[in-house]
């Protein structure tokens, strides 16, 4: 393999007819002239987008699996009138810069680019996208779904690869192979050159099984650089006989978390079986706490108008990564990888997990959107009185202690002196683990909320678990100060799971349990069932009996008893509703549709008619598109498999979005 070498900027420079072409990079990161591979780091430019920032071909070709030589950087890219095509390589300071092979493929006009006359779906907004060639684009993914490899050759005369979507599903799912005797029949809208024959004759379908596939989704998951918009152009061709007229199958489609259709009919958008179709979606993936995050795709049976087949498919996925605005379409490097370490290391970890409980458990916690300040009163932005009993069941006792590095441990002298000995005048409320009290840490300067476990309390063993409203006189909060509210409880969820240094479970988010000062600031109290989370690489989950609170509890959690920190936040998406709807998790004595309020909800929603579950007190004060956007977001939360589920960075980034909303819909004069 033969590799030009660059020890200092160089350009090369193409004469090109103007439009938009395909730009492919190969790289063989291998030893050159006796140089040290691992030591190259250079920046690409072409023309006035920046391709590669820093890259390093070593990191990137070591973080691909399965394992492989070489790679290829797909860009589109734009020649205009009178412009010469010029990619510029720059190695870092005492570096040097490499490239093996360069392909530069012309391709239709308005093919990926279609401009001002064809608006994208831009999901989770009100409006459409508009995507012109004054856009650089690289390509991310190209997979043929359902069936295999398609190399350059099988391609349609643009010689783009198509790899098999195996690699990216969640859960393995039926596939329908390719039929020699299937014609496809290409369309002026979707012309022979949008994907190969082979693509639209394979698909994945959910499966035969409807009673399965209305308890699942069909889904992918796609590690992309965060920080970007993306275009997803999904691919899909109806070739099975029995589906050949509208309204035999009908689906929803699902983009990172967002309803990007409602009602997905292949037969109706293509126009008839043996017809492919495609659709494109724009997404944006926001910047996180890590470089990397997950996009993914998911495929839900739609039923509300009675199709034949609960079932979903796809034939074919292209993804894309936009330029930013100042032209740039760089990402980080892979992190160095790093061997686990042996696991005698964690030999510590199991000889405290084999420790005992304490009989009296007393839990000090304050983490909210900032880390200090006094809890007070609990998040009820609605006042019920209800109360339910459930059957008890014994339960076995898993206790694990958290790392002596985590947090600050108080003796019971300094706990009895912070409550004045538990005094009943410092009583703020009380659970079913006990009584909470306010005290005083720090020589008065710090007030904490502070729970003493009750000796005869089992919660969530023998004990029956109960949740009081109390009806209050005040007036129930604005809009805006509930999403404030709850931006600063998502805030103390999102350092819990990723600000510490150890992952922390709280296991027992709901509403008073999220807890207001006098400023109305929100914090996350009461950690008495909190677990620390996987404590390696390795591990997904932590299995663990079942607690937490009726009504809030994840059902994934309940049933496989794994608990992950997508469990914090299916319950978080319950108290998201209960603060968009003013009513409790739970009523008992409503109709079985009625009863949960994760249930209940979530049905309005998927029908698009949230808008008659809002508090009436929020009527004509909230503004529709901000409701919409907290509602996606609360009903994102509650989705059935954690994995589907958003970290709470994306959550509070998402309610932070739904209160721009509402303050530019304030600033809106109504006409």
């Amino acid at each position: 393999m033969t590799a030009r070498i660059f020890h200092s900027k160089f350009t090369y420079t193409f004469p090109l007819l103007p439009g938009p072409k395909f730009v492919r990079l190969y790289f063989y990161p291998a030893a050159y002239s006796n140089l040290d591979i691992s030591k190259s780091y250079f920046s690409l430019s072409a023309n006035n987008y920046k391709l590669l920032n820093n890259f390093s071909a070593s990191l990137t070709v070591s973080a691909i699996t399965p394992p492989v030589d070489y790679f290829t950087k797909e860009f589109i890219i734009t020649v205009w009138d009178n412009q010469k095509f010029e990619l510029t390589f720059s190695p870092s300071p005492s570096s040097f810069a490499f490239i093996n092979g360069i392909e530069i493929v012309s391709m239709p006009d308005s093919f990926y680019a279609r401009g001002n006359d064809n608006p994208l779906t831009y999901v989770g907004f009100d409006s459409f996208f508009y995507l012109d060639n004054t856009t650089a684009l690289e390509t991310v993914y190209r997979l043929n779904v359902g069936g295999q490899d398609i190399n350059s050759i099988g391609d349609t005369g643009m010689y783009r690869t198509w790899n098999q979507d195996s690699g990216y599903l969640l859960e393995s799912t039926g596939n329908t192979p390719y039929l020699p005797g299937v014609k496809i029949k290409y369309t002026v809208e979707t012309p022979a050159y949008s994907a190969p024959v082979m693509v639209y004759s394979t698909m994945r379908s959910m499966g035969p099984e409807p009673n399965v596939n209305m308890n699942s989704n069909l889904t992918w998951l796609f590690p992309v650089d965060a920080g970007f918009l993306y275009l997803l152009r999904l691919h899909f061709c109806e070739t099975r006989q029995e589906v050949k007229i509208e309204n035999y199958q009908v689906f929803l489609i699902f983009i990172n978390n967002q309803t990007a259709e409602y009602d997905a009919d292949v037969i109706h958008m293509s126009g008839g079986n043996g017809i492919p179709v495609y659709k494109d979606y724009i997404v944006l993936v926001p910047q996180g706490s890590q470089s990397k995050q997950d996009l993914w795709l998911a495929l839900h049976p739609n039923m509300e108008s009675k199709p034949r087949y609960a079932d979903a498919i796809l034939n074919g996925l292209e993804i894309f990564k936009l330029n930013t605005t100042d032209g740039n379409l760089a990402g980080l490097n892979p992190e160095p990888t790093v061997s686990p370490p042996p696991a005698e290391q964690n030999s510590s970890l199991q000889e405290r997990r084999k420790g005992k409980r304490s009989p009296i458990l007393l839990v000090i916690g304050i983490v909210g959107g900032s880390i200090g300040a006094v809890i007070v009163c609990s998040l009820i932005i609605y006042f019920f009185a209800f109360k339910y009993q459930e059957t008890p069941r014994p339960a076995a006792t898993i206790s694990s202690s958290l790392p002596s590095d985590l947090c600050r441990r108080f003796t019971l002298v300094e706990v009895k002196e912070a409550t004045r000995n538990f005094d009943d005048q410092n009583i703020i409320g009380s659970g079913g683990f006990g009584t909470v009290y306010k005290g005083y840490i720090k020589n008065g300067s710090i007030a904490v909320a502070i729970k003493r476990l009750d000796s005869s309390s089992n919660q969530g063993a023998q004990a029956p678990l109960e949740n009081i409203y109390t009806k209050k006189k005040s007036s129930p909060l604005p809009w805006k100060q509930r999403l404030e509210i709850c931006i600063g409880a998502a805030k103390g969820l999102h350092y819990l799971h990723s600000g510490a240094k150890h992952t922390i479970i709280h296991r027992d988010v709901k509403s008073t349990n999220i807890l207001l000062d006098e400023n109305l600031v929100a914090k996350v109290s009461d950690f008495g069932l909190s677990r620390l989370g996987p404590t390696s690489t390795s591990q997904t989950h932590v299995s663990t009996v079942v607690k937490g609170s009726f009504g809030y509890m994840d059902p994934e959690y309940y049933r496989r008893q794994h608990l992950t920190e997508k469990s914090d936040v299916y319950s978080f998406g319950v108290v998201l509703f209960e603060v968009l709807c003013a009513r409790p998790p739970v009523i008992p004595s409503s109709p079985n549709e009625k009863a949960s309020l994760a249930e209940w909800a979530r049905k309005f929603y998927q029908r698009g008619t949230v808008d008659q579950i809002v508090d009436p007190h929020l009527k004509g004060e909230a503004a529709p598109v901000s409701i919409n956007k907290f509602a996606e977001i609360a009903n994102s939360c509650l989705h059935g498999q954690g994995i589907e589920r958003p970290k709470m960075g994306d959550v509070v980034w998402g309610l932070e979005f739904a209160l721009q909303l509402q303050q530019t819909a304030e600033k809106t004069p109504t006409v």
